[in-house]
């Protein structure tokens, strides 16, 4: 068979050509929109809380985890009345827990200039207690005649407690937690007029942040880890491809996504916890 002419030939290449960046426009531009796509779960803690109580009554500590992976984890225990979890530390995490529901009689151990030193308070719900790796805590369930709820975000994950003494030497080289007043810092914020405000909290290696929102703010995804909004306060709701209401307990959970709006109802500013594990 004779060859074709030469223009025939430069079409037949120009054609392949442009075809072949066609497909590879269309690939890339699958990739981009399956990479962006917005997965969101939304688990009201509070309500979660209560089922585990109903579902098991006599335990006197019970967990939920919402995720967990070796970057970062989010559970939410449970502690019956008048229970006690004893002085113990997390020798490889960070761990921030949040007192969602009840009175929380919190010791701290940890050291300072070289001394022994310790915290002794209680803390309602919205009080956040950040503690560094080796800051040693005992918890202690004080509301009156009823379980109470926390919310527990820790980076790395959570593994284990492991329980030590008042005189443990190890304690000597702690950092002392960080306690978060979040409806206090609600009210400051309210006192301004701002649309919205992200605020870094010195807590798990500057992935956690406080976020108050009057209007609307764009909460963007990054990498595999669920980019999480817990509300404290307030109402609203997420829009990430499919909408969701967010009322006070709502965890949301966002992965592989950008560009999922909160909205907060007039009047109702949204006040809670945003969690990028990987920022």
């Amino acid at each position: 068979m004779p060859s074709p002419p030469r223009d025939s030939v430069g079409l037949f290449r120009n054609r392949s050509v442009r075809l072949g960046a066609l497909l590879f426009l269309l690939a890339l531009e699958t990739c981009f929109v399956l990479s962006y796509e917005v997965k969101l779960r939304v688990v009201n803690i509070v309500e979660r809380g209560h089922e585990l109580v109903r579902d098991d009554p006599k335990n006197p500590s019970m967990n939920d985890t919402f995720y967990a992976t070796k970057a970062a984890s989010i559970h939410l225990h449970v502690l019956g009345p008048n229970e006690v979890c004893q002085l113990h530390v997390h020798r490889n995490n960070d761990e921030a827990t949040l007192v969602v529901e009840g009175l929380a009689h919190v010791t701290t151990r940890f050291g300072r200039d070289g001394q022994a030193a310790s915290l002794d308070e209680v803390y309602p719900a919205g009080t956040l207690i950040a503690l560094p790796a080796l800051c040693a805590h005992r918890w202690h369930n004080v509301t009156p005649g009823a379980y109470h709820n926390n919310l527990v975000f820790s980076r790395p994950a959570f593994t284990f407690n492991d329980f030590v003494k008042p005189d443990d030497p190890t304690l000597l080289r702690a950092s002392p937690p960080s306690i978060v007043d979040l409806p206090e810092r609600l009210s400051e914020f309210l006192k301004t007029d701002k649309a919205a405000e992200l605020g870094p909290l010195p807590a798990l290696g500057g992935t956690l942040f406080t976020l108050f929102v009057r209007d609307a703010y764009v909460v963007a995804a990054q990498g595999k880890e669920p980019v999480s909004f817990y509300v404290v306060q307030g109402e609203g709701e997420i829009d990430a491809g499919t909408r969701a209401a967010l009322a006070p307990g709502d965890l949301a959970m966002m992965t592989h996504g950008a560009g999922a709006r909160l909205r907060a109802q007039p009047g109702k500013a949204l006040a809670g916890l945003l969690f990028y594990p990987e920022r």
